[in-house]
């Protein structure tokens, strides 16, 4: 299953890697340091081929969708993530579950501190391009704001919660179980190449796919309801964030053990699979209520286009200062010794999978 664990969010880059694992089941987790280009997912990589682990989570940057940022594999209770800034992730338990791989020794430094004035003008420049992009990304969440603002009222709200609660009976039964912990994920993140969102992980993993048509912003209601009634009926439960709204806003939710994917859906971004039921959210929403504001929300949605393709715009700038970075760095660093020290983590891990 392909996730994000961090966004591009209205404050600057937002992080749920704190969420990579479950500790209470983790054998290994391997933080990997290391600048720009130094191999950090090649070292993933490697480790991921050797491994072939069926339940992978395959974590990817938010800053460029194309590399991977972690994979866990949460039955074996084994993790690598890059642990490198934004996302600085530091050990829980040092040593008995955690260990460090620093890919800055295979830098040649005498080499990268000529070109040390160059290096810190492009660093400079992507965190212009990134601030930037928040601003976007704000401008966007407010106009959401707005248009639910508009639209939304208690009478509605109740009336969502009662469909839930009518779901949840149909679809999640209870069983006797202790609430269990949920786990927090993004499906979609602001990147620069637009608002992305990995439908391929509902449509290749779940068998039953509910989708909620709804424009206006009230999936989030919904599906705070579905998430509190699974978890505590003792189901594994991955809630999955919206990037404009991410400390709160619930935009999919996915029950593995139901087999049970739940996604918003919506004009901007349309579910690419085929749902095996549609809830339409939009149809509660009373046609006098809608009659003298489709203008102003056509309007509205327009505009919050806009501000998030000026967004990607200047990720994509971002991206760019990445990649002169690591044109820079990649002559001076020992890839094979990389390479080596991957293959050898590699057959470790599998004498921990094999006792697990």
């Amino acid at each position: 299953m392909r996730f994000f664990l961090g966004t591009n969010g209205p404050n600057g880059f937002f992080s749920y890697f704190d969420q990579l694992i479950d500790y209470s089941n983790a054998k290994d987790v391997t933080i990997i340091k290391g600048g720009p280009g130094c191999g950090k997912s090649t070292y993933m990589n490697i480790i991921d081929e050797a491994l072939k682990m069926s339940d992978a989570e395959y974590i990817y940057c938010s800053a460029d969708p194309k590399s991977l940022d972690a994979i866990v594999y949460p039955e074996a209770g084994i993790a690598m993530v890059d642990g490198t800034a934004p996302h600085i992730f530091e050990p829980s338990y040092p040593g008995a579950v955690d260990s460090y791989v620093n890919l800055g020794n295979y830098i040649k430094r005498d080499e990268l501190f000529k070109l040390r004035g160059e290096i810190e003008r492009i660093m400079t420049d992507a965190k212009t391009r990134f601030c930037a992009a928040a601003r976007w990304v704000k401008a966007a969440r407010h106009i959401d704001e707005s248009i639910y603002e508009r639209v939304a009222d208690s009478n509605i709200l109740s009336r969502i919660t009662k469909r839930a609660r009518a779901l949840c009976g149909a679809e999640i039964p209870m069983q006797k179980a202790q609430p269990v912990q949920i786990v927090k994920r993004f499906l979609s993140s602001m990147t620069p190449d637009g608002l992305i969102t990995f439908f391929d992980t509902v449509s290749e993993n779940f068998g039953r796919v509910i989708a909620l048509d709804d424009n206006y912003g009230l999936s989030s209601n919904y599906l705070k309801f579905i998430v509190k009634h699974s978890v505590n009926s003792g189901y594994k439960t991955y809630v999955c964030y919206s990037p404009l709204h991410p400390e709160s806003g619930i935009e999919h939710v996915l029950i593995p053990e139901l087999d049970l994917a739940i996604v918003t859906n919506s004009r901007a971004r349309l579910y690419s699979g085929e749902p095996t039921r549609h809830i339409r959210l939009d149809a509660l929403v009373p046609k006098e209520k809608l009659r003298g504001s489709r203008a102003y929300l056509r309007f509205l949605a327009q505009t919050r286009t806009a501000f998030i393709d000026e967004a990607a715009e200047q990720l994509s700038l971002a991206r760019e200062c990445h990649g002169k970075l690591e044109k820079l760095y990649n002559p001076y660093i020992d890839f094979e010794a990389v390479k080596a020290m991957a293959k050898a983590k590699a057959e470790n891990l599998k004498s921990v999978v094999k006792y697990i």
